[in-house]
């Protein structure tokens, strides 16, 4: 029991910030076997890899490569524009076709861009349906929490009636 601090901030530093063991332990100021042997016995790995895969932030991952696409294509369409003034100012054949050449190529790569931005934003899209809660579940998950409360401390648990009827008629009114 001495220790729970260090072992509740390693939790800390390792679920929530992804620290290593090494880490950790040189901040905590314990070994970082304890600290490997916490995380062991207490399934902090699976936490923190579940907490990095949730819904959100798949979604968040997946918008970020929606918004790397975006930024490349805006990108491409900046040297079209610069392209097509040295087109319209060229007078020479041979650098006209090159310059034509070199703009379908790069409208090919924006059509391509588009259908990926097309495709990635399908993803976010299904991500969203895939990761919503229904209200039904939503209260099952929250009578589990609160009946592992009433368990552990009832008085805690009284005083949190109001608060979770409150809660509840809130989630209720949102659209689920």
């Amino acid at each position: 029991m001495a220790k729970e601090i260090e072992k509740k901030t390693a939790r800390i530093l390792f679920v929530e910030q992804g620290k290593t063991y090494e880490e950790i332990a040189s901040q905590v100021g314990v070994n970082p076997r304890t600290v490997e042997r916490w995380a062991k016995e207490n399934d902090w790995k699976k936490i923190r890899d579940a907490k990095a895969n949730s819904g959100k932030q798949r979604i968040e991952r997946t918008q970020l490569v929606v918004d790397s696409l975006t930024d490349e294509r805006l990108r491409i369409i900046a040297e079209i524009k610069q392209l097509q003034i040295k087109l319209d100012n060229e007078t020479d054949e041979q650098v006209r076709k090159d310059l034509q050449k070199e703009l379908f190529n790069h409208r090919k790569d924006c059509a391509s861009i588009d259908d990926a931005i097309a495709k990635w934003n399908k993803r976010v899209e299904n991500l969203s349906k895939e990761t919503k809660v229904t209200l039904s579940m939503y209260i099952e998950v929250m009578e589990m929490v609160f009946e592992a409360l009433r368990i552990k401390n009832e008085s805690l648990y009284i005083q949190t009636l109001d608060f979770q009827e409150e809660h509840l008629n809130e989630i209720a009114s949102r659209k689920f």
